[in-house]
């Protein structure tokens, strides 16, 4: 499942970038987190590949390998569609009280704990968006792959079904709660 790695590297990255200064939280700068934000953070979010950006490039990608046949860029994307609909974020509170980002998937019937830890809102960017960073080092199935590639998470919270986590590279990914 190939599609896979490109939807959740953007949390792997950002988490273990995170950790690489020992786990303090950046000082606050710009305006605070706003709570009624934060509080949308709870629960299970699944991916909504049309409404990412990835689409296109997955698309494209299709396109090209259907050598512009339509029905066979169809099927190409359907497939990744298939794919992408087990891709999921989850935000809950460990025993700590801190809020925990897990990235996941469901393999056979089982979740596949991609990358897994604590996370601190160190600052709010906008009226719904939010800046987050890793306070603890992950875990995961995909932590190894990861270089340090982000240090900070944009996190968009526009209504309480809907988490965005924006990605300097693959831009808006967007996840609709369960």
């Amino acid at each position: 499942m190939a599609s896979k790695i490109m939807f959740v590297m953007l949390g792997v990255g950002f988490l273990v970038a995170g950790c690489s200064d020992g786990g303090a939280a950046s000082e606050a700068t710009g305006r605070a987190p706003s709570p009624l934000v934060a509080a949308r953070l709870d629960g299970t979010f699944d991916f909504d590949l049309d409404a990412s950006d990835v689409a296109t490039t997955f698309r494209a990608k299709c396109e090209k390998q259907s050598d512009g046949d339509a029905r066979k860029t169809a099927a190409c994307f359907d497939e990744v569609r298939k794919d992408a609909r087990n891709e999921k974020v989850r935000f809950t509170r460990n025993a700590e009280g801190q809020l925990v980002y897990t990235s996941f998937g469901l393999e056979a019937g089982k979740e596949d704990v991609y990358v897994e830890a604590p996370i601190v809102l160190t600052r709010g960017v906008a009226e719904d968006t939010m800046i987050a960073k890793a306070v603890g080092f992950p875990r995961g199935s995909f932590v190894s792959r990861m270089s340090l590639a982000l240090r900070e998470l944009p996190i968009e919270a526009p209504d309480p079904s809907t988490v965005i986590l924006v990605d300097p590279s693959k831009g808006r990914l967007v996840y609709h709660r369960r």
